[in-house]
């Protein structure tokens, strides 16, 4: 993920880059609700948004209003209005931040695929505007589009009519973001860094006034996805990493960042099923404490348990019939492999 501009930000904003943990324990790592907005002002919005107050007549503006309005009418689709079948291949993902690809490789993702399978296609329309090209891209609806392009199925969307410009765009992607029921710190973070990135705000705090958050809050967020590639591929799913946690990460890599990623890369390679919590305490090294047994089951049958000691090391514990030479050697052979350090003998 490419740095934002330092040269973009105020001095108080550089420096709360530079500090990692100064004014950011104020507030809680939930997300801020989205606020109302109202029909106003939107024409001149790109000349007007560079002050503050011209920011929240742009949120309030009438474009924004109709954003929302169909949003809520995308959700509750009836068939009454206009859409198009579209080459899926034709239409991409937004520049603006979407989601991550590890979205796209989830359990939950694979049964929401099966879902559209069945249905022969997405039901509730995507929402896309025209580029250059011949192509379109989209503002909401990046998992109904991947699952229908997966699948070799056109996706069924509504074409939005005259001109969305990017700024209108994030709006929307903002809005309809927000507006799940648990929105993440990095796929709000991932959009407003690609947001500043892109020019369309000049400085945290302008953007912030744009949408109606904290400037505290837009910090947060974009701390949590400017972790580096290697940290975010350690976790299961990028979207349970919260601010509290990229804190803690960032002082770390300050500290010794070769040794964080280190670590970070064998998380990855020994497969997943750990919590966030779990996965931040493994990155820094930090023994979680002694632990109660876990027994050790195949095929409905106990062959031992593990737990964790006062140190945190992987203490386990074997059947007696099970502690022979040769099947202490094989399993050797399985922990190196586990653990990414191993190799198949032949």
């Amino acid at each position: 993920m490419s740095r934002l501009d330092e040269g973009s930000k105020s001095a108080p904003e550089r420096s709360a880059r530079r500090s990692r943990t100064a004014g950011l324990d104020t507030e809680s790592d939930a997300p801020p609700p989205t606020p109302a907005q109202p029909p106003g002002l939107g024409r001149q919005a790109r000349r007007l948004l560079r002050t503050g107050v011209a920011a929240m007549r742009y949120v309030n503006s009438t474009v924004q209003a109709k954003l929302t309005e169909l949003q809520r009418r995308l959700e509750t689709f009836d068939g009454s209005m206009p859409t198009v079948k579209l080459d899926p291949a034709k239409v991409r993902a937004t520049r603006l931040g979407g989601r991550h690809e590890s979205t796209f490789q989830s359990q939950a993702f694979r049964r929401f695929k099966a879902l559209i399978q069945q249905t022969g296609g997405n039901v509730q329309p995507i929402l896309v505007r025209e580029v250059p090209g011949l192509e379109y891209e989209i503002a909401f609806g990046h998992r109904r589009h991947r699952a229908c392009l997966e699948l070799g199925l056109p996706v069924l969307a509504v074409v939005w009519q005259g001109p969305m410009p990017d700024l209108e765009l994030f709006a929307a992607m903002d809005a309809e973001n927000r507006g799940r029921q648990n929105p993440s710190a990095f796929d709000q973070g991932t959009m407003y860094a690609a947001a500043l990135e892109a020019r369309i705000f000049d400085s945290h705090r302008s953007l912030a006034r744009a949408i109606g958050v904290s400037h505290t809050w837009v910090l947060k967020a974009i701390k949590v996805a400017s972790l580096p590639e290697s940290v975010i591929n350690a976790f299961d799913d990028p979207c349970q990493i919260q601010p509290r946690h990229a804190r803690q990460i960032a002082v770390a890599l300050d500290a010794d960042s070769g040794a964080v990623l280190k670590r970070a890369a064998m998380i990855s390679s020994s497969g997943g099923g750990s919590s966030a919590s779990e996965v931040v305490d493994r990155l820094l090294a930090r023994s979680p404490g002694a632990s109660a047994a876990t027994p050790l089951v195949s095929q409905k049958r106990l062959f031992g348990s593990w737990r964790r000691d006062a140190k945190g090391r992987a203490v386990i514990t074997l059947e007696a019939e099970l502690g022979t030479p040769a099947f202490m050697r094989k399993l050797e052979m399985l922990l190196g492999l586990a653990a990414g350090i191993g190799q198949v003998e032949t």
